[in-house]
């Protein structure tokens, strides 16, 4: 059985969980009714019922897919996290989160709750930059995987 650091483990269980109590907070001050901002940039609740890139799916298939996709992102994070690939680790663990979140808006509000919106027409929240972030991380991991090993005699 390999050995798991636990400063990789610590580091990749304690940020997310900061990450999720921050959009968490968000998403209720936004149902709250609480907004402030100005022309380039809001703060407010804006109900999103579509699916990502504005799929007609049904709640019932997004929830379905979401879970599904949690399912494997939870099955990668764990892989990243006894590798001892701690950046790869926090980059699932992101990308979890976010689905995470919105899955939770999914259920409950029966939309995603998107706190943000960028001049008028784009409107996003923390979970949504999580899934982006999350999958930068993994992707430059990906690419930068053969640096960090060592190589083999030959």
């Amino acid at each position: 059985m390999a050995r798991v650091n636990l400063p990789v483990r610590a580091a990749a269980l304690a940020l997310p969980a900061l990450a999720l109590v921050l959009d968490r907070g968000l998403k209720f001050l936004a149902r709250q009714g609480y907004g402030a901002g100005g022309p380039l940039l809001n703060f407010g609740l804006h109900l999103n019922p579509a699916g990502p890139f504005s799929l007609p799916l049904s709640n019932f298939a997004l929830t379905l897919g979401g879970l599904l996709v949690l399912g494997v992102l939870s099955a990668a994070w764990y892989g990243s996290v006894v590798a001892d690939r701690s950046t790869a680790a926090l980059g699932f663990a992101l990308m979890w989160v976010g689905g995470a979140s919105n899955l939770m808006d999914r259920l409950v509000v029966g939309a995603v709750v998107d706190v943000l919106q960028v001049a008028g027409r784009l409107s996003l929240n923390l979970a949504d930059c999580y899934l982006a972030f999350g999958l930068g991380l993994v992707l430059l991991c990906s690419r930068t995987r053969g640096v960090h090993e060592p190589s083999s005699p030959s």
